[in-house]
């Protein structure tokens, strides 16, 4: 499935890391927004390759990292105060956004991996 295709994550996913803390909040699935960060994050990592969101061969790898991202972008714009609860939590979010997606980067595989090396035939 591709990266266009693929739904990283529901919003029940959110809710279960911070369902509390959400509770009041209107909307909390900024899905599309999210998708569009890694998409720009990943063809800004991996200049080299013409097209490299179409040809990543796993982009479930990039859910956690979804999560956390949607999550720091809700607890932002819901912060009234640079240290009211929001706020914290959407920098630690942010934090381990940046941790999920170097180690979602290590994992990475593409399609293009495929049809490299040398192929002998007798």
């Amino acid at each position: 499935m591709s990266f266009s295709d693929i739904t990283l994550y529901t919003t029940s996913d959110i809710l279960v890391r911070e369902g509390e803390i959400l509770e009041n909040v209107p909307f909390i699935n900024r899905h599309d927004v999210v998708k569009h960060i890694i998409e720009e994050r990943i063809k800004s990592r991996f200049p080299d390759i013409s097209d490299p969101v179409s040809e990543i061969s796993d982009p479930s790898v990039f859910k956690d990292a979804g999560i956390f991202l949607n999550l720091a972008l809700i607890l932002r714009e819901n912060s009234s105060r640079k240290d009211d609860i929001f706020a914290v939590r959407a920098e630690f979010y942010q934090r381990m956004f940046e941790k999920e997606i170097l180690r979602a980067f290590d994992s990475l595989k593409f399609d293009t991996e495929k049809n490299e090396g040398v192929e002998i035939v007798r």
